[in-house]
């Protein structure tokens, strides 16, 4: 709450610089989701064909939020530079954590003539946090095994879900006729 409250007393005082960071970016997309990785829903069949259904193992306790945003660093008349930014915030249940994650990367718009345009964009490049951690329920034997699968734990354990982000580029060229 504080923050929030610094961040709007700054944009009061200083209009000419607010407009001038607003006015920078490219893009902002924002979703109230855990986009990094995939929790378990807590419904699973056993090796006996049990069900079992235990969501409230991975309900999540933090709120969700993804952020997506260009921020142009360099606009020129025929180039625009970009830093891309890519935000989650996590994910926290009983058996499954996600570390808030911050991706980054570039993106160049450069128009050499007035009807070619050359794209190029590289998401999620450079990497922060994101580390998913889990943890086994416990039979009535004490062994372990995942909530998620219904699988013996030391079968999973290796193959638990991970981040999924994967960097990514593409290249563009546009030519209007």
């Amino acid at each position: 709450m504080t923050r929030a409250l610094i961040i709007i007393l700054t944009l009061c005082t200083a209009p000419a610089q607010a407009a001038d960071i607003f006015g920078r970016i490219d893009y902002l997309q924002a979703t109230n989701a855990h986009l990094i990785s995939r929790p378990w829903s807590g419904h699973f069949e056993a090796l006996n064909g049990t069900h079992f259904n235990h969501p409230e193992f991975y309900k999540n306790r933090r709120p969700e939020l993804n952020l997506k945003s260009g921020v142009a660093v360099v606009r020129r008349r025929n180039l625009k530079a970009s830093l891309t930014l890519h935000y989650d915030h996590g994910y926290a249940s009983d058996l499954y954590e996600a570390a808030p994650y911050l991706g980054l990367g570039v993106g160049v718009l450069y128009a050499p003539r007035d009807n070619l345009l050359v794209s190029f964009y590289a998401f999620d490049v450079a990497q922060i946090g994101g580390k998913v951690r889990e943890r086994p329920c416990y039979d009535d034997f004490r062994r372990e095994f995942h909530c998620g699968t219904g699988n013996a734990w030391r079968d999973v354990k290796e193959q638990l879900n991970r981040r999924f982000i994967k960097p990514s580029a593409y290249l563009r060229i546009t030519r209007r006729f």
